[in-house]
């Protein structure tokens, strides 16, 4: 009896025999899956675009605040030369300043256009 089951053991341990395996079928992706990668993917580009658009409010107000310094920097720019102007006309002799008033009354007279413009502005 002893052969009988080292027979049987022997043939029960026999090298197993390669078998075909069919292929598995592809997974699909379950809807709840897709819903989660779209809503991570929606998060993150509203999380961009938040960050765009605080982005461009900092540009905005940065240039807001240029355009203002520019205006001061122009209107002491004017007032500065129209102080030195000043300076400038109070310092001539009396006989200067009416010849220049007479100058000034026929610059101005040129500067009516027949059509009725000032200064090539129309009104």
């Amino acid at each position: 009896m002893a052969n009988a089951l080292q027979v049987i053991s022997t043939e029960m341990v026999a090298l197993p025999q390669l078998v075909s395996v069919p292929p598995s079928p592809r997974k699909r992706l379950n809807s709840a899956r897709v819903y989660r990668i779209v809503a991570v993917a929606s998060l993150f580009m509203c999380a961009l675009v938040v960050l765009i658009m605080h982005e461009q409010d900092r540009t905005i107000q940065t240039q807001r605040h240029l355009i203002r310094e520019l205006y001061r920097d122009s209107v002491e720019l004017n007032s500065i030369k129209t102080h030195a102007v000043e300076k400038q006309h109070q310092s001539k002799p009396q006989a200067q300043q009416k010849h220049s008033r007479h100058l000034h009354r026929q610059a101005s007279r040129v500067h009516v256009l027949s059509d009725g413009c000032i200064r090539g502005i129309c009104g």
